[in-house]
């Protein structure tokens, strides 16, 4: 069986009421489920991606209070988009994917950051 990241939500309190999102679920083509856990130093940190990759969840510390921005092997010279130090973060590929992601840190953090490949 493939693997696959859905994304569904509720916005109760907007103007016109209340809006539902999803669900929206983005299937893998291959069966990947690799985890990895890294500490973050200042710099950046890379992870391999394996081939037949579809994406990837970023999975930081609820702690969190690094400065964290994200990029690929495909945009490696790129400043990077910056995402929060504490919430999840997923990131789609667009093929061909990526044989790497960077993660820019503007400061050493001991407090673990997961990501989930699918």
């Amino acid at each position: 069986m493939t693997a696959y990241v859905e994304i569904d939500g509720l916005s109760a309190s907007e103007g016109a009421g209340q809006r539902v999102l999803g669900p929206i679920r983005v299937q893998s083509l291959l069966t990947v489920g690799e985890s990895v856990t890294t500490a973050l130093n200042a710099g950046d940190t890379t992870i391999s991606i394996p081939t037949g990759a579809t994406g990837i969840v970023l999975i930081p510390t609820s702690t969190g209070t690094a400065n964290l921005k994200v990029r690929t092997s495909a945009n490696a010279g790129d400043q990077g988009l910056p995402v929060s130090s504490q919430e999840p973060f997923v990131l789609i590929f667009a093929s061909p994917a990526p044989t790497a992601i960077i993660i820019n840190s503007n400061a050493t953090q001991s407090a673990l950051l997961t990501g989930w490949i699918w």
